[in-house]
């Protein structure tokens, strides 16, 4: 076993820094590369408290601490690795109030190899400890000893702008994952300074962060009967031109900050179900003003998706309408506690039909369209609005999409693959089924409930002039009934073993990822198709 030739080798590297001249750039590298293989050979017995593991780890301390103060970028690199080495086996012995400013230095160093190591280190860090890195960080602002260029969004603010910056994969890959580590950890007790954060990431404007708290109650006063062309001007960010305006982030950025949102969500909803509930939230904001709870910044959710549902990038804007979704799924039951028997995001109804109109023009990419009509269909069967005339905006934009279900209409056959436009059909027919279905249970549960009755209040409430959801899906149920029988019938003999040969093995399964991928639901509910 190699165990007992370790503090005899670790005493040579220590003198050899030590001793071998630093314009000898190879030799001090591959004695960081040796101190690498050491540390990884002792492992956990580091966290030991035996005198000759003491003396290992502060001979290991020292020979990181002369690395560090080489001049060149791959000596420094190893000494970062070998940190990062020593935390992962021995944590308690690191000093994170001195590793973590040099970390922060380093991200701003011309060389690949240093920031590499940097983002590598912080990664493994925040997920141990992030709330004391980005506290340790945060202490950096305005210092004078460090020269870091560190602003008051911290660390995470860095790393973002880092993103617009790197080119190279693995380094991005680290940031996201660092940039993760930290918003599951922290973005629970920091709601405010994490929205504000994307949002800054989404907005090309100069508006300040500290200015997000005044604009968080938007929208809680909006008219539910606002034109959608008021919605457009609302939901528009950077009204006020300065004259140091803020460059806007490039689109893969936006879209991990999109992500970003989403993710913090699913933190909350992890952590409390009173981030879902607007009288509890008011309640204890009442008791403890510094409690936050994310029902509270409903209306920065919708602006944040609003900006990239309608930006000029597809992939961002398929990722701001599934953030779109993700909202409307989770605050479509929360009720508004000042007005009995209506939900929160009656109020945003305007602003949902505006985020959802862009992606049915006819130069938008199938891709988009097929992510909007599923956004369409979760809003109109959410139950969030219960007047057919204001539903009416969303279903027109389904009746839209009907053209391209025939053969050879629609930009989307002429333009872009025969694969991206069955997509956006499949997806279309998915879109009118879920509909479907939902207007089916509703007629289905008032007549088991009312069987001899005409009318009722609680039918009412998703009627609108006499009308009842079922019927704005009924004119267009023969042209759908057939378009839902032929995909069926496809899908069946896609599904068949190969014969003939007259479909390629490679086409099939193609086609058979793109049927499961939109996953439909049961076209014919149980009944089947009332024509």
């Amino acid at each position: 076993m190699f165990r007992g030739y370790v503090e005899p080798t670790l005493s040579l590297c220590l003198w050899l820094l030590l001793s071998v001249p630093p314009s000898n750039i190879d030799v001090h590298q591959c004695l960081g590369k040796c101190l690498s293989a050491l540390i990884t050979t002792v492992g956990p017995e580091l966290q030991a408290n035996t005198s000759s593991v003491v003396t290992a780890r502060s001979s290991f301390l020292v020979a990181c601490a002369v690395m560090q103060d080489h001049s060149d970028s791959l000596v420094q690199a190893e000494a970062i690795a070998c940190l990062q080495q020593l935390h992962m086996f021995a944590p308690r012995h690191i000093n994170l109030t001195t590793l973590v400013p040099k970390l922060c230095a380093t991200l701003s160093s011309s060389h690949l190899l240093l920031r590499r190591a940097a983002v590598a280190c912080l990664r493994q860090l925040s997920q141990r400890e992030a709330g004391e890195v980005c506290e340790y960080a945060m202490t950096l602002v305005d210092s004078k000893d460090w020269k870091i260029d560190i602003t008051e969004t911290g660390l995470e603010g860095m790393l973002f702008a880092m993103l617009d910056m790197e080119d190279d994969r693995q380094l991005i890959s680290d940031i996201h994952d660092t940039l993760v580590s930290m918003l599951q950890r922290l973005a629970g007790e920091n709601l405010t300074r994490w929205l504000a954060l994307c949002k800054q990431v989404l907005s090309a404007s100069n508006e300040s962060i500290l200015g997000l708290d005044e604009e968080a109650g938007e929208g809680e006063g909006a008219d539910d009967n606002e034109d959608d062309a008021n919605a457009d001007a609302t939901f528009k960010a950077g009204a006020d031109p300065d004259s140091h305006p803020l460059v806007a982030a490039r689109w893969p950025t936006r879209v991990f900050a999109t992500q970003c949102v989403q993710k913090i969500i699913a933190v909350c909803e992890e952590i409390s179900p009173d981030h879902f509930d607007l009288a509890k939230a008011r309640k204890m904001k009442q008791h403890n003003y510094r409690s936050d709870f994310l029902v509270l910044h409903l209306s920065e959710l919708v602006r944040m998706t609003f900006i990239a549902a309608t930006s000029d990038s597809d992939q961002l804007r398929m990722t701001g309408l599934q953030a779109l979704q993700n909202v409307i799924v989770k605050f479509a039951k929360v009720p508004e506690p000042e007005f009995p028997g209506h939900v929160i995001l009656e109020q945003f109804q305007a602003q949902v039909g505006a985020a959802l109109r862009p992606a049915f023009s006819n130069d938008t990419g199938p891709n988009v369209t097929a992510t909007a009509c599923e956004v369409c269909s979760t809003w109109i069967g959410s139950g969030v609005v219960c007047d057919l005339s204001d539903l009416r905006r969303v279903h027109q934009l389904l009746v839209s999409c009907l053209q391209k279900l025939k053969s050879g209409k629609g930009s989307s056959s002429q333009l872009y693959s025969e694969t991206a436009a069955t997509m956006e059909k499949l997806a279309v027919l998915k879109a009118w089924a879920e509909v479907y279905i939902v207007a089916m249970n509703i007629e289905e549960a008032f007549e088991a409930k009312h069987p001899t009755e005409d009318e009722d209040e609680e039918f009412d409430n998703f009627q609108g002039g006499g009308e009842s959801l079922l019927s704005l899906v009924t004119p267009e149920l023969v042209s759908l009934s057939k378009h839902w029988l032929a995909a069926l019938k496809d899908y069946a003999l896609l599904s068949l073993p190969t014969g003939n040969g007259k479909i390629r093995r490679k086409d099939k399964l193609s086609l058979l990822s793109i049927f499961d991928h939109v996953t439909f639901p049961l076209f014919l509910p149980n009944d089947s198709v009332r024509v």
